[in-house]
């Protein structure tokens, strides 16, 4: 039951989330064009590569060692080790792109404003950076409430400034970059009040040297930035082959995919943690695992084809701009779905600090996106990138448990989860080619049943700590 109240507590952010991202889209994307969210997700994947170029994977070493210090003076130097470095590299990368704006911000935006561009780009990255580690410092102190309301509030401030800004700056990509800017400033300024004791240490001590982070945080660096490039991949080749407006389009079948997104950060964030903290207390604990497994593989399979099912309903989210954008989500799915299920079966990489499996796994599947794209983004546009993207997540679920079985004996019991998975995949693909109506509800339907079949067992345990919760419960309320 603890385990359930912390995941609750990570998770109920993300779910509120949903609520306030159900409200607040509908009004965003009738104020602003595809055309300009194209210009938007130029900034996103240019900000994403530099601060992950700039990190070095010491966020990731930052995450692995902190329960290896025991006290607050030990992990707040740790956290001035991990952010020094990423802080002096921001300093050479400002002057790189103050004296060579023009050629750099021409090759990425055309002949937008570059003085402003810059500084746009320039304060993203730094701000990106600070908070990447303020969130941080909160999730491994196991604080749900407190990440839940920061979730939260980064949802309302993100949409009372865009409503703000749209005032001034009207249909403009603008009005989101700097939003987005202004809510991560905001969330830095709560998160440093709220932390301050460990942010605003004067203690310098660690047992964590700076050779021991570095050794495990650079192969990181690699294989963040193939991953970056392989998750940005598939919109440089719609900018390519097709125009800001289709990309635009794909930005906003994101959107969409953010539903199951919040779901996964909700996860991952919980678990991150627990995982560490499980292992560290007895790393023979398969049936543990297994479980988990078994319950996020189930849950995650349940909701995706729920939003498929109601994929129609979406159109009137997003309106008729964005009504074409139906089309390309299904198969992006595929995305949540993989990553938040290979966060349970990747622990065996994780847990023997063998971060070189994690730089294969991104280049084999940076090739097979690479591939799918250049095949079939000519041809289907889009959709052709959704379908790419989709299919690489299998692989990256694939070979992320692969390898991780290979390192740390565990018996995840995973391919029903995967024979499930591609009928899912298929159903995506055909629901995003051919519009009709009923045949596909009525295979989502087919499939569902055939999800509680396979996960019968599953189910029944699930069912069966319902029933004894209620019934403790029951008995409590009568002896009291």
């Amino acid at each position: 039951m603890n385990l359930v109240k912390k995941f609750i507590s990570f998770s109920i952010g993300g779910y509120i989330g949903i609520f306030i991202g159900l409200l607040t889209t509908p009004v965003v994307t009738r104020l602003i064009s595809p055309e300009e969210y194209g210009i938007f997700s130029i900034y996103n994947i240019t900000l994403n590569i530099l601060m992950l170029i700039l990190m070095l994977g010491l966020d990731q070493g930052f995450v692995r060692f902190f329960y290896e210090e025991n006290t607050l003076e030990e992990r707040s130097g740790l956290l001035k080790k991990s952010l020094k470095i990423p802080l002096v590299f921001f300093g050479f990368l400002s002057l790189i792109f103050l004296f060579g704006k023009d050629t750099i911000v021409e090759a990425l935006f055309g002949k937008l404003n570059r003085e402003y561009l810059v500084i746009y780009i320039l304060v993203g990255v730094l701000f990106s950076i600070i908070n990447r580690f303020s969130i941080l410092v909160i999730r491994m102190q196991q604080k749900g409430r407190l990440f839940s309301l920061i979730q939260v509030l980064n949802q309302i401030f993100n949409f009372l400034f865009i409503i703000l800004l749209y005032k001034y700056y009207g249909n403009s990509y603008k009005v989101l970059i700097m939003s987005l800017i202004l809510t991560s400033l905001l969330i830095i300024i709560i998160s440093l009040v709220v932390e301050k004791k460990i942010w605003f240490s004067h203690a310098k001590k660690s047992k964590t040297t700076y050779k021991k982070l570095l050794e495990y945080s650079y192969p990181i660096v690699i294989t963040v930035i193939v991953s970056w490039l392989f998750q940005s991949m598939d919109k440089l080749f719609i900018k390519y082959y097709r125009n800001l407006y289709e990309l635009g389009l794909y930005a906003a079948a994101f959107k969409i995919v953010a539903l199951l997104n919040v779901i996964q950060n909700g996860f991952n964030t919980f678990w991150v943690p627990v995982s560490f903290q499980k292992y560290e207390e007895n790393c023979e604990n398969n049936k543990f695992f297994r479980t988990i497994f078994d319950l996020v593989s189930l849950g995650m399979l349940f909701v995706a084809v729920g939003i498929l099912l109601g994929r129609d309903i979406l159109i009137l989210i997003l309106g008729e701009k964005f009504k074409d954008a139906i089309k390309i989500f299904p198969s992006l799915l595929m995305i949540p779905l993989m990553n938040t299920v290979s966060e349970v079966t990747v622990i065996g990489i994780n847990f023997k600090k063998k971060t070189k499996y994690h730089l294969i796994i991104s280049l084999v599947i940076v090739l097979v996106n690479l591939i799918g794209n250049y095949k079939l983004v000519p041809k289907l546009g889009a959709v052709g990138a959704a379908i790419s993207t989709g299919f690489s997540y299998i692989i990256f679920f694939l070979l992320r448990t692969y390898f991780s079985k290979k390192v740390f004996k565990y018996d995840f019991r995973e391919s029903r989860f995967v024979l499930l998975s591609l009928m899912l995949f298929v159903y995506s693909i055909y629901i995003s080619i051919f519009e009709r109506p009923f045949f596909n509800y009525g295979i989502g339907i087919l499939l569902l049943f055939f999800i509680i079949l396979v996960y019968k067992d599953t189910l029944k345990v699930c069912l069966n700590k319902l029933v004894r919760i209620k019934f403790v419960d029951i008995k409590y309320e009568k002896n009291n």
